[in-house]
């Protein structure tokens, strides 16, 4: 997905109405993926995934940075659902 989405980047003119769509799109599903895998990454380690040389509070903080304010990509998934239907009809 994100290599389709720089290809799409790097060449706008074919895409019109859709490079902000595939855009949002890449960001919320790769916030949602690095949120999840490093909320179960410090799961599985137990204890021992709360101690700061783990490292997993700095990969949590980077994936909650990846969403919206309202603290999912739910809002920014919504929004992308109306402007698809709306390109479409």
């Amino acid at each position: 997905m994100l290599n389709h989405t720089t290809r799409v980047y790097t060449n706008p003119d074919s895409f019109g109405e859709e490079l902000l769509m595939i855009v949002c799109i890449t960001k919320t599903m790769l916030g949602w993926n690095c949120n999840n895998i490093a909320h179960i990454c410090r799961e599985r380690c137990g204890g021992m995934g709360f101690l700061a040389n783990c490292r997993f509070g700095e990969y949590i903080a980077c994936a909650h940075a990846q969403m919206t304010a309202e603290g999912d990509n739910r809002v920014l998934m919504g929004k992308i659902t109306k402007d698809y239907l709306t390109f479409a009809a």
